[in-house]
């Protein structure tokens, strides 16, 4: 209501001050607001409160927005926050199975290569096993000049030679012992300028000088 009364004295006052001067009007029309906004102030106030009682309950209750605001924008800042950290996590567990896959993958790499290698060695090993009965067998059917024990590491069997070596004139020389030792005598013995063929037997005791290696033939 007091409202209403201010609109009507604002009415009634224009029209006074359509016929004052004009120093008058922009005086009149001052005191003429002012007292305008003093009754809508005091309509906005309620009724019965006292001013300092309003002021207090304005105060608190800018004081309470104020608070308001500022729980607001910690509970923003509290959301990104978690947000944040729900990220890193994600971003961590991500990092973490990445992790875990490249181990698995290098770990399987690792049993592959060890793998290859332990069949490497078996068939390196298979290989030399292979190279070195050859070896034995050929050192068993083979042999130079020297005195030699048939049966000891000289298997018994058929060799032939090529001929001599040319390191002596008189050609290839052999011959069957009866002993390894320097009283031991001759058995057998002939000379060749050509190939040769013997049948030697286990506990021979054969020697040759001047001769291409013996070998084998049956």
């Amino acid at each position: 209501m007091r409202a209403s009364g201010a609109e009507g004295q604002l009415s009634h006052g224009r029209l006074a001050l359509a016929k004052a001067p004009l120093s008058a009007r922009l005086l009149a029309a001052a005191l003429l607001l002012l007292a305008v906004g003093f009754a809508i102030g005091f309509a906005a106030k309620p009724t019965g409160v006292s001013e300092s009682d309003y002021r207090a309950v304005v105060a608190e209750r800018d004081e309470l927005s104020s608070n308001a605001e500022e729980i607001r924008l910690r509970n923003e800042g509290l959301t990104e926050a978690i947000a944040t950290a729900r990220d890193e996590a994600a971003d961590a567990q991500a990092d973490a199975v990445t992790a875990s896959e490249r181990a698995t993958a290098a770990e399987a790499e690792s049993d592959a290569r060890t793998k290859t290698l332990d069949e490497r060695e078996v068939a390196l090993a298979a290989r030399e096993s292979k190279v070195s009965g050859a070896e034995q067998t050929a050192a068993a059917n083979s042999f130079g000049n020297g005195t030699r024990v048939i049966g000891q590491g000289i298997a018994a069997g058929t060799y032939t030679t090529t001929g001599p070596t040319g390191a002596n004139p008189v050609g290839c020389y052999y011959a069957w012992k009866s002993g390894t030792g320097s009283d031991a005598e001759i058995v057998n013995n002939n000379i060749v300028q050509g190939p040769a063929t013997v049948t030697l037997v286990d506990g021979e005791i054969f020697e040759s000088t001047s001769c291409a290696n013996w070998t084998k033939a049956g």
